[in-house]
């Protein structure tokens, strides 16, 4: 994914959780619902991994960009807003 032009380079299971946020429409996704949709079948990476997973996006994305792009909010994740990266203060 790229940003103002800035690329993030993410792993395939990684690509896979953006891409399943971004679907997702700003709302809460659950991990075990992230984790469903975004694992290969015959894999078994747990719940757990997943909040790894968001955490390495986001370490990413702090890193290049300085702000986090993943928040964690009613029990899941969802991406963050245009509105809420404006009135942030970083």
């Amino acid at each position: 994914p790229t940003w103002s032009g800035i690329a993030i380079h993410m792993t395939p299971i990684e690509r896979n959780i953006f891409r399943h946020l971004i679907r997702a429409n700003y709302h809460p996704v659950s991990a075990k619902e992230l984790h469903r949709y975004c694992t290969k079948p015959g894999t078994y990476p747990t719940v757990c991994n997943i909040a790894s997973h968001i955490y390495r996006i986001n370490y990413k994305a702090k890193e290049e960009l300085g702000y986090h792009i993943i928040l964690s909010e009613g029990g899941g994740y969802r991406l963050l807003t245009e509105e809420e990266l404006s009135t942030r203060s970083f």
